[in-house]
This record gives structure tokens, sequence and C-alpha cells, in this order.
């Protein structure tokens, strides 16, 4: 298999083209595979790190090679570079042998990762899904029976820096090959500069045991914001309870964790769930962990809790049934911004001394703070021009008038919404804009300067703005006299 197209690149050879190379074709997501490499061996057409093997990172200099549409030259192989500042580890999340799939783990806090290749061990591998918001990394991860998982984007996307554990993808298998499942290997991580990171791996095995992974809140599983995720208490213990929080646990549970981002957050047992269900919502450190809320389902229905999450707090759920209850269950997450920030700011009829300056709101009803400051000083420090404007959000696209400017300066401007219950967006800013000087006072139809027949009126416009500009009319020329003297 080819990939045709003539960028060159340099080896240690002479100069050679792709064309003539037969490398491996890419597909969206997807790298260099085992069933195919395997039998390729490696050349300078394939291995572009030159280091006896063709792994993630390989894919991932020829996705760059291929995508690149700037100058700089992204072709010149081989290359090989490692950051030895970035550290990226791996973990068994949590492995469920009821409904055979294995969960894989990541921690990159100074990573923004496009690519990784990993083995496990003890499985026959029969699918692997991304857990990734598929918003932020679109990838469909490749796999091959005997453990090999490679994961890939060859567009511009990839994993945001995490400082807790982020679900990476879910191993599901056909067969169990041993009393452990392991990550055996990582083989390579690539960041979003295409450098390989030190790897290493945390948890590395989990053992084969009816008792659910997460059996202990130490062991608690990620979920983030707008994800949906499975589990199942039939075979949960009371080894690791927690003390009642608005209800009381009254069967064996499991949990999950979730780090605060500032937003309010639902989490509810989904409707498919086959008991009477409870959720218990804690926050803090597993050894000393305090009540948020609670609710309990009842009657077959699905238990839902509402809270404020404070950003980076490490928030547990514990679910578990309502009278001994036990069964399977969809935890869904959905996070939304009490007060989402102004966007679009924008200046329109900027005079000498006043202009228009506005936003758009989603957040109608709300109370605003307006600053306008000279450019480049920083609001909220007593620099503002003018008084700070305050008011109420009526429409989705606000407009205030702002005047005491002087001309020929350029200005900054921040908005703020309060939205009440202690909910405020960001100081959002700034957008800049420039006063003109010497504004004819007619520039604006309102000020129109009154003229006579038969007068002679003088003006200039070269200070004039486009404020106020008419609606464009054609005119043309009539040969019939429409005067007489």
């Amino acid at each position: 298999m080819c990939l045709r197209f003539m960028k060159t690149f340099r080896t240690p050879q002479p100069q050679q083209e792709y064309l003539d190379c037969p490398i491996i074709t890419f597909h969206p997501g997807i790298s260099a595979w085992p069933a195919v490499r395997d039998t390729m061996g490696t050349s300078p057409c394939n291995d572009l790190n030159a280091d006896g093997d063709i792994s993630v990172y390989d894919a991932a200099l020829m996705a760059r090679c291929v995508n690149s549409n700037t100058q700089q030259d992204f072709c010149d192989f081989p290359t090989s570079l490692v950051n030895p500042l970035e550290t990226v580890t791996l973990s068994v999340a949590n492995a469920n042998f009821q409904n055979n799939y294995v969960d894989i783990s990541i921690l990159n806090p100074n990573s923004r990762v496009v690519g990784y290749e990993f083995d496990v061990s003890g499985i026959a591998v029969s699918t692997v899904q991304n857990l990734v918001n598929s918003t932020q990394f679109p990838v469909t991860p490749n796999y091959s029976i005997d453990g090999k998982v490679v994961g890939l984007s060859t567009i511009d996307s990839s994993i945001s820096k995490n400082t807790v554990p982020l679900l990476l993808c879910r191993i599901y298998y056909s067969a169990l090959l041993d009393s452990q499942v392991c990550i055996a290997n990582i083989v390579a991580i690539v960041n979003e500069d295409y450098e390989q990171v030190n790897t290493q791996i945390g948890a590395a095995c989990a053992s084969f045991s009816l008792v659910p992974f997460n059996d202990l809140c130490a062991n608690a599983i990620p979920v983030d914001c707008g994800t949906t995720i499975s589990g199942n208490t039939d075979n949960a213990s009371n080894a690791d309870q927690p003390a009642g929080c608005t209800v009381l646990p009254q069967a064996p549970g499991i949990w999950y964790s979730f780090q605060g981002t500032g937003e309010i957050i639902t989490a509810r047992l989904c409707s498919n769930s086959n008991y009477n269900n409870q959720l218990q919502v804690y926050v803090g450190a597993c050894s000393n962990l305090t009540c948020v809320t609670g609710a309990s389902g009842g009657c077959n229905q699905s238990a839902t809790v509402n809270w404020f999450s404070v950003p980076a707090s490490d928030y547990y759920i514990y679910v578990n049934g309502d009278g001994g209850a036990t069964g399977s269950f969809d935890l869904e997450l959905t996070c939304v911004d009490p007060c989402p920030n102004p966007i679009g700011l924008f200046a329109t009829n900027i005079g000498e001394t006043s202009a228009d300056l506005g936003w758009n709101s989603s957040n109608i009803n709300a109370s605003y703070s307006l600053e306008v400051v000279p450019a480049g000083s920083t609001p909220g420090n007593g620099n503002n021009v003018i008084p700070i404007i305050t008011g109420s959000v009526n429409a989705p696209t606000m407009l205030v008038a702002v005047t005491g400017l002087t001309g020929g300066v350029s200005y900054d401007f921040y908005v703020f919404e309060n939205c009440g219950s202690n909910y405020f967006s960001d100081n959002v800013g700034p957008l800049s804009f420039t006063t003109p000087f010497g504004v004819p006072a007619n520039d604006l139809c309102v000020n129109a300067t009154s003229i006579n027949c038969a007068s002679v009126t003088n003006g200039a416009t070269t200070f004039a703005t486009s404020n106020d500009l008419p609606a464009t009319i054609n005119i043309i020329r009539r040969t019939k006299q429409l005067c007489q003297s």
C-alpha cells in the first residue's frame, strides 16, 4: 500500500519521493497497524524516527507531514524528539468482568496528547471504544486481538491536559486469558508538538473478581460532564459504605468521582435502571467525606441530584439501592454553566466623545457592569475613565450608550454579568476601540446644520466618520433641464 503524494523527505540516503515508498495507508484516527506493518518490516519510508520499529509516533509524524500546509518543513526525516519535562500515566481504571470490558485512564497534566499506543495482556481484544469527548478527540481506536491498542488524531485535535485521571478508552474482550488484565507496555505517547513524552504505568492490573473494581471509594471511576457510564451493583459489597447523605444507603454500592467545574451538576440514574436506586454525593477525600446531597429513586424511578460544584473540588458519587435492592444502571452526568460569559463584544457609532458598546448574552434579567479603561490598562483597579455603567440584561444583544470619552484616544471595554445566587460570569474583554478627533458637529443626521436657499455654507469632511451613513441610492442623470432662471 502506498500514499500517493509528492512531498519529499531527507534520510541518511539520497532524497526520495514518497511516491516510491511502500508505506502504510493512514485512515482518520488509525495509525500504522500490526497486521500490516509486521509483514512490511521497517524502512526509511515508514520508520520515520529511525528507531527500528513502526509505532504511533511514526504515524503521527507522517500525519503532520501529509496535513502540513505551512512553509515549515515537517517532512524532514528521520526525526526523534522526546520531551523530558512531560510525563503521561496510563492506568487500569476499571474492570467489569460481568460485561467483559476494561477501562483505561490517562493522566496528562502537562501534555496535550494527539496519539497513544500501548499493549494489554490477559485478554483477547474484540473491540475498543473511545471514551474521550468526541468533540475534543474524535478518534476511533484501532487494536489487535493480542492486545495492541492505538489512537491517533490525524486532524487538528488533541486530548486536553488533565490533572486528574480521564477515561481514555474501553477495551472489550472476547476471552479472559489470565487471572489478571494488565497494561503490559506503553509503546509511545505523542504530544501536540509531535514529541514523544515520558510514560509510566499507574495501576497496572485488575484481578478477576465479581466484585466491581469501584467497590471502594479509593477506586472510584472518574466521570465527566456530558457522559453516561454503565454499572451494576449485583456483586458489590458494603466494604466502603458511607454515612447517610440526605438518604441512608440501604444496599451495597459502587463509587464514581468527579472534579468540580464551577457549574451546576446533575447526576441521574437513567430510566433503564432495573431496580429502586439511590445516589449520594460527597466532597473531600475518601478518608474525610462531607455530604453534599442525595436522593432515592424508589418505585422504579430514577434517582436524580443537583448541586453547584466548586472548581477543582473532588466529588464522590455513591450509587446504591433502596431497601437492599441491587441491579444495573446508567449514570448520566450533565453540567450547566449558571452564568455563561458575555460573547461577541463590539463597538459601534464611535464618535469623538461617545460610543455604543455591545455584546451578546444568554443571561436575560441578569445585571451587568461595563467598564471603560485606557487601552492596555487593567480593569477593576480604578482605571476606569468614566463611572462604571450598570444595568439589567434585557435583550440577547445588548447595546449601551457611553459618553464622556475624549477624541483621538484608544480605549478597552470589559463587561461581566451577575446572574444572582452568587453566580457571576467572567469579566470579559478587552474590546478595543479608538475615538476620532476633530469630528464635525454635524457628523450625525440628528445634528444636521440648517441651510437656506441662496446661502453659502462652508464645510469639510476631513475628520468625518462613517457613523450614520444613509442608505445607498442610485443617481440617474437626466437630460431635461429641471431649473430655469
